[in-house]
């Protein structure tokens, strides 16, 4: 049963689609290719759509219902994200 509101799902949506455009892994690359350390410059890379898109999920939370994600909302905001984690990932294994 979907409790979250849809206007976050859609910020949601909206932020993994930004995050996994052509555009937006190539700024991703652009800022990993300043740290020659990181080996798996892969793993970094999903690590930070996941954030981008938490952090969209938190803040538009907070400013669309006025208050934290719920328990609830937050078990389906990661259900959702797993459930698109292979699209994320093959995103960034085009570049």
């Amino acid at each position: 049963m979907a409790i979250m509101d849809e206007r976050i799902k859609e910020v949601i949506y909206t932020k993994m689609n930004e995050a996994i455009s052509k555009e937006g892994i190539e700024e991703i690359y652009q800022i990993l290719d300043t740290l020659p350390f990181i080996k798996d410059k892969g793993e970094l890379a999903l690590g930070i759509i996941i954030g981008r898109v938490y952090n969209s999920f938190h803040y538009q939370s907070r400013r669309i219902l006025k208050r934290d994600a719920s328990n609830e909302e937050f078990k389906e905001f990661i259900s959702l994200l797993s459930n698109n984690i292979e699209s994320i990932k093959y995103a960034i294994s085009k570049i």
